[in-house]
């Protein structure tokens, strides 16, 4: 395998720093970027595609005064992460999944979605079985769910402590402690995962339809 970077893949990379460059100094709209940089429509547009693909910038709808516009800026590290929790499979019905091999930040993600989920379907059914039961019968049915969602709400959070007690590393301190006094990047994170997956979902759909 030959890693000699051709002339046409060196003015390639070059031009995809030069919109990072730009993103660095904040948001930008497609006429700022057009602007600021010397390059075509069509290269500017592979670029960005291209940027996009990779989870290293996004585009987004801002509101200023009475005015919306749509700006490219680049993705936090944290939601990038998110990208990198995914590869590529050989299955057709499977196109992508969750690697095996985590970071500490790429599976507080993981836990942390499952455990949205989980409320969500405990809650779900309770408010199910309140309108549907008769009164004492939902009762006794209910208390049954929430001890069921307590048990596995605790063991969930014990087995996570167990894995960070054992594969714990110093520099874990930092991360966790920062997201305690930050949680805004863990919720954005979170977003962007449960977007990747229902990509994936749709995939799969797409592929058994086919």
């Amino acid at each position: 395998m030959s890693y000699e970077v051709l002339p046409q893949e060196q003015e390639h990379l070059r031009k995809l720093m030069e919109v990072r460059k730009q993103l660095l100094l904040g948001p930008k709209t497609w006429s700022e970027l057009i602007a600021n940089l010397q390059m075509s429509k069509p290269t500017l547009s592979k670029c960005l595609i291209e940027l996009q693909k990779r989870g290293e910038i996004q585009k987004i709808g801002i509101i200023e005064g009475d005015k919306s516009k749509v700006v490219y800026q680049l993705v936090d590290p944290l939601v990038k992460k998110v990208y990198e929790m995914f590869e590529e499979t050989q299955n057709r019905l499977i196109p992508s999944k969750i690697k095996e091999e985590l970071d500490i930040e790429q599976e507080m993600i993981r836990w942390f979605y499952n455990d949205i989920w989980m409320f969500m379907h405990f809650a779900r059914k309770i408010t199910q079985l309140k309108s549907e039961l008769p009164e004492k019968k939902a009762q006794q049915y209910i208390r049954e769910w929430i001890a069921l969602a307590a048990h596995i709400t605790s063991v969930g959070i014990k087995n996570s402590l167990k894995w960070i007690a054992e594969k714990g590393e110093k520099s874990w301190i930092d991360i966790f402690g920062k997201y305690e006094d930050e949680p805004e990047q863990i919720i954005e994170a979170l977003w962007k995962y449960a977007e990747k997956l229902r990509e994936s979902r749709e995939k799969e759909e797409m592929e058994i339809k086919s």
